[in-house]
């Protein structure tokens, strides 16, 4: 993969949970650096990875959301 094809912003919520809760459990449990939005019409967690992201992180961090998901 090269790095122009590495970066990208997506939006993530989950039913149930505040942006600011879903964001404090990625963080507090997986380390997942992300920002929760709740502004206007826009209430989710921000992820946005870059050229140092790699495979394996991508696929932690939606194996927490999953897993986050599941228990609400």
């Amino acid at each position: 993969m090269t790095s122009s094809s590495r970066r990208a912003i997506c939006r993530v919520s989950i039913d149930g949970m505040t942006p600011g809760q879903l964001a404090t459990a990625l963080f507090d449990k997986h380390k997942a650096p992300v920002v929760g939005i709740d502004w206007e019409n826009f209430h989710c967690v921000r992820v946005a990875p870059h050229v140092y992201t790699t495979l394996p992180d991508l696929n932690k961090l939606v194996s927490a959301i999953q897993e986050l998901a599941v228990k609400v």
